[in-house]
C-alpha cells in the first residue's frame, strides 16, 4: 500500500503545478489576479516543480499595501508602495526587493522586476482566470513602455506623497494657549512647512510627530527668552542674537528686533540652533540650509551656507500671508536682504554708541601722522577688505620695548586709529600699533606693527573730521 510521500513522488509535472496553486491560502481582504503562465516563487531549496505559481493577491489596508504570492514551500510577501502611473494604472512596487505589481484600469496586471536598472514586464494577468491566458507579456510591456521609462520619477513623486501622507497623520495638536507680552510677539504663529521633532529626552512624546503652528511668548521673568510652545507644556527657546542687542531691548533701544539665535537643544527640527529674522510684524523667516548676511558693509546682502539654493521656511501669524509669500520667492528673498540690511545699520549703530571714536593725541604731528598712514596703507592694500583714509596718533607717548634678558631699548610703539571705507561707503575705524626699531643711537624708520582686528563703525563725518 503507498503511503502519502509515495503518492506525492508520483505525481505528474502538471500535477504538481495544480497542487501548488490550489494550497495558496487566501486572505479575506486580498484581490486575486491570475496570470497567463506560472512563475517561479523563489523558496530556498525548493524543488522548481513544486516551487511555481499562477496567482497573485494584492492585499491593502488603511496602514499598508502588500503583493504576494507563494507555492507549497513558502510565500513571497512585497511590501509595496503605491504610484500612480499614466491612464489610471497604479503601481505597487516593493523598492528595496526591486519588484512590482502594475494594476491597469481594465483588469490586467503586471509583474514587474528591475533588470539592467530599468523595469520590465516578467509576466500578465488578469482579474478574471479566463482572461489571464490570452494576456500577452508582449503586448503589456509595449502598453507600459512609456510608464517603465519614467518609472524613477513616478517612484520620487509617491515616495514624496508617501512621506507627506506620514507627516499628516502624525501632526501635533496645535497649542491651546493665551500668553500675552508687552511687545507683541505673543501669539499663534503657523509654520510654511510641517516640521518634525528630534524627540530629545525631555519631549519623548514628540518623537515621530510634527508641527503644523507653535506659539511663541517672550517670557520676560524667564530672561527675555522667547519661547516656541509646540505643545501647553513643551517649548524651544530663542535669544536674543548678542549681549548687545540684548541690552539694548532691555534698555528700550532696539525697536524692532530683527533677530532671535535659536538653541542647539531645540526640539523642533527647524529651530534646533537656528535663527529666526523679522521680515515683517509677525513673520520670521527661519533659515536652515545657510543665512543671509552682509557683505562691504551694509549694503550688499549674499547667502552663505551649505547649501546652493536658499533653504528656509516662514514662521508667522497671518496664516494667508504666509501662503501668499511662499508663491513669491524673489519676494521673500528681497523682504530677508532688507532685514538684514537693516539688522547690520541696528548693529553698527549701538556698537558706534557703545565705542565712540578716539580723539588725536598731542603725539599726532603731520610727520607722524603721514607716516603711519604709508606703512598701514601698504599693509591694508595686501589684507584688507576696506579702503584705507589715514591715519592718526591717540598714544600719548611712546611705548619703550626692551629686550627681555639685557633690558637694553630696542624700539618703541604707539597706538593709533586707522579710518576706512567699507564699499558700500560706509566708515569704520580699528586701532593699529607703528613701531620704530633703535640701534643704540637712534630710532629708525616707522613701520607697521600691529592691528586689534577690531573694526568699529563711525559716521563718516566723525571719521574724517581729523584729516589732515
Amino acid at each position: 500500500m503507498m503511503n502519502k510521500l509515495d503518492k506525492i513522488k508520483g505525481l505528474t509535472k502538471k500535477s504538481w503545478l495544480i497542487l501548488a496553486v490550489s494550497i495558496i491560502t487566501l486572505t479575506s481582504n486580498a484581490q486575486t489576479y491570475y496570470l497567463s503562465k506560472g512563475i517561479t516563487v523563489g523558496c530556498y531549496n525548493a524543488n522548481p516543480l513544486t516551487d511555481l505559481t499562477k496567482k497573485i493577491e494584492l492585499v491593502k489596508d488603511d496602514k499598508s499595501v502588500i503583493f504576494k504570492y507563494g507555492s507549497i514551500n513558502c510565500t513571497k510577501e512585497y511590501k509595496a508602495l503605491e504610484i500612480s502611473l499614466d491612464n489610471g494604472n497604479v503601481a505597487y512596487l516593493d523598492k528595496k526587493e526591486k519588484k512590482g505589481l502594475i494594476v491597469m484600469s481594465d483588469n490586467r496586471v503586471a509583474l514587474v522586476a528591475e533588470k539592467d536598472s530599468k523595469y520590465q514586464v516578467l509576466v500578465g494577468g488578469h482579474l478574471d482566470k479566463k482572461e489571464a491566458k490570452g494576456v500577452s507579456t508582449e503586448t503589456l510591456s509595449g502598453e507600459l513602455q512609456s510608464s517603465m521609462d519614467k518609472f524613477d520619477a513616478y517612484i520620487k513623486k509617491a515616495e514624496e506623497e508617501a512621506k507627506e501622507a506620514e507627516k499628516l497623520a502624525n501632526i501635533l495638536p496645535i497649542p491651546n494657549l493665551s500668553l500675552t507680552d508687552e511687545w507683541g510677539f505673543s501669539g499663534l504663529y503657523y509654520l510654511s512647512e510641517l516640521s518634525g521633532c528630534a524627540g530629545i529626552s525631555s519631549y519623548a512624546d514628540t518623537r515621530n510627530k510634527y508641527v503644523q503652528a507653535v506659539y511663541m511668548h517672550l517670557d520676560k521673568n524667564d530672561n527675555y527668552n522667547l519661547k516656541a510652545y509646540f505643545t501647553e507644556t513643551g517649548y524651544d527657546k530663542f535669544y536674543f542674537d548678542g549681549s548687545r542687542s540684548f541690552k539694548a531691548f532691555k534698555a528700550g533701544n532696539l525697536n524692532p528686533v530683527h533677530r532671535f539665535s535659536g538653541d542647539n537643544m531645540n526640539n523642533v527640527n527647524f529651530f534646533k540652533y537656528k535663527s529666526l529674522t523679522r521680515l515683517e510684524d509677525g513673520l520670521f523667516l527661519v533659515n536652515y540650509g545657510g543665512w543671509f548676511r552682509t557683505k562691504g558693509g551694509c549694503s550688499e546682502v549674499v547667502w552663505s551656507g551649505e547649501q546652493a539654493a536658499e533653504k528656509y521656511i516662514l514662521l508667522g501669524k497671518d496664516k494667508a500671508r504666509i501662503d501668499e509669500l511662499m508663491q513669491k520667492p524673489e519676494e521673500i528673498k528681497r523682504l530677508a536682504e532688507e532685514a538684514t540690511r537693516a539688522e547690520c545699520l541696528q548693529s553698527d549703530a549701538l556698537e558706534a554708541a557703545e565705542k565712540p571714536m578716539p580723539s588725536p593725541s598731542s603725539m599726532n604731528t603731520a610727520k607722524l601722522s603721514s607716516e603711519a598712514t604709508a606703512v598701514t596703507l601698504k599693509w591694508a592694500q595686501a589684507r584688507w577688505a576696506q579702503e584705507l583714509q589715514y591715519v592718526f596718533v591717540t598714544g600719548k607717548e611712546w611705548n619703550i620695548h626692551r629686550n627681555q634678558i639685557t633690558g637694553i631699548i630696542v624700539a618703541r610703539g604707539i597706538w593709533c586709529v586707522a579710518v576706512m571705507k567699507e564699499k558700500d561707503g560706509t566708515c569704520k575705524w580699528e586701532e593699529v600699533y607703528v613701531k620704530q626699531d633703535y640701534d643704540g643711537a637712534n630710532y629708525g624708520s616707522t613701520y607697521f606693527g600691529n592691528e586689534t582686528t577690531v573694526i568699529v563703525p563711525v559716521d563718516c563725518t566723525t571719521a574724517m573730521k581729523h584729516k589732515k
